[in-house]
């Protein structure tokens, strides 16, 4: 899902019900959202900001639940979609390796290259 800040509550309300893009929704519905850093509308690809403003929102209220699954939604996530997951945080650092970097949409790095 990207850009994140697009998916909270007040612009969906603002939208007339033209974009539905419930985290909750997805949530409930044992979906596994991930979110990108490769949209290009900002001189600062951090997602930092953008996530700072939907925090609360994506925990239900919480900030804390909403930072554990933020973290999720941008590192284990996408790797556990496409069968990579692997618990880093654990120091299980033994045979990890980054794959490729993609800016923007395109591939700047590729370890196969």
């Amino acid at each position: 899902m990207s850009p994140a800040m697009f998916f909270t509550r007040p612009i969906i309300a603002m939208s007339g019900s033209a974009m539905d893009w419930s985290w909750h929704k997805m949530f409930d519905a044992n979906n596994y959202l991930t979110i990108g850093s490769d949209w290009g509308a900002n001189l600062d690809p951090s997602l930092m900001p953008a996530l700072m403003g939907i925090t609360e929102t994506v925990g239900w209220g919480s900030k804390e639940m909403g930072g554990e699954l933020l973290c999720r939604m941008i590192t284990a996530n996408g790797a556990e979609v496409v069968g990579k997951e692997r618990d880093l945080s654990k120091g299980d650092f033994d045979g990890a390796r980054i794959e490729r970097t993609v800016f923007e949409g395109e591939c700047v790095w590729d370890a196969d290259s």
